[in-house]
């Protein structure tokens, strides 16, 4: 990151690559300063997610957190510890708890089954919607791909138990959550619950399936510079780059 300059640091889905924000990045990047904090392909709880990505946080200015779907929470407890340089927490399609109905009972059945990989034709009917993307569905094969099945059932498991309400109403930054319209996986009540929990929340809706950041990354990015150019940084430097 260069100096004077924040930094937009995005944590990945369920995958933890990154690899799924590159259509994202190439948008923000216009704008700002940005980093993909990758996670440890072993790492299937948040607690241990959050506990390795402290350190990594920028030390030398300002920064906003920015996660999709299943690394809401994990921006949550990051937030929740007031990292020195924090300036706001954007989460989109994504959930402070449990976001399926009986999601903790369907845990509880999952952990009984050996891991499995998701077919395709599921992941892009949940994740997609009517908005196939050949190139895409092609990338998330291939980072799931490369995921041991243990940890890709551990964060599924992760997800269905989370319940990071208590560390959310704890936040002193602005918050901003992107719905999907057309979400298939996550329904609108878990953007009502992080409303509900932080009162400082601004909710946008997106004409977009779950892959919201992927589907829809111009509109994403634009959302997310009007939200910054806001909440400009309490701290020397300017959010956004000057042209």
């Amino acid at each position: 990151m260069r100096s004077g300059r924040a930094n937009i640091c995005l944590l990945p889905g369920l995958d933890g690559t990154g690899v799924l924000y590159r259509r994202l990045e190439s948008e923000l990047q216009r704008n700002f300063e940005t980093s993909v904090l990758t996670y440890d392909i072993h790492d299937g709880c948040y607690a241990d997610l959050a506990r390795k990505l402290m350190p990594r946080l920028p030390q030398d200015g300002p920064f906003v957190l920015v996660a999709e779907s299943f690394a809401g929470p994990l921006a949550i407890l990051l937030a929740a510890r007031r990292p020195p340089g924090l300036e706001a927490v954007v989460l989109a399609a994504s959930f402070a708890r449990t976001p399926v109905s009986g999601g903790r009972n369907l845990a509880t059945l999952i952990d009984y089954l050996p891991p499995l990989r998701p077919p395709r034709f599921l992941l892009e009917h949940l994740l997609m919607a009517n908005d196939r993307d050949g190139g895409l569905a092609k990338q998330l094969q291939d980072t799931l791909a490369d995921m041991p099945l243990t940890t890709l059932k551990a964060r599924a498991l992760a997800a269905l138990r989370c319940d990071v309400s208590a560390e959310l109403a704890t936040l002193d930054v602005p918050l901003l959550y992107l719905t999907a319209t057309r979400d298939r996986l996550i329904s609108r009540h878990a953007g009502d619950w992080i409303a509900k929990m932080y009162a400082n929340t601004q909710r946008v809706y997106v004409d977009a399936p779950h892959f919201v950041f992927q589907i829809a990354a111009e509109a994403s990015a634009h959302v997310i510079c009007a939200f910054l150019l806001r909440h400009p940084p309490s701290i020397d430097g300017s959010l956004v780059r000057k042209k």
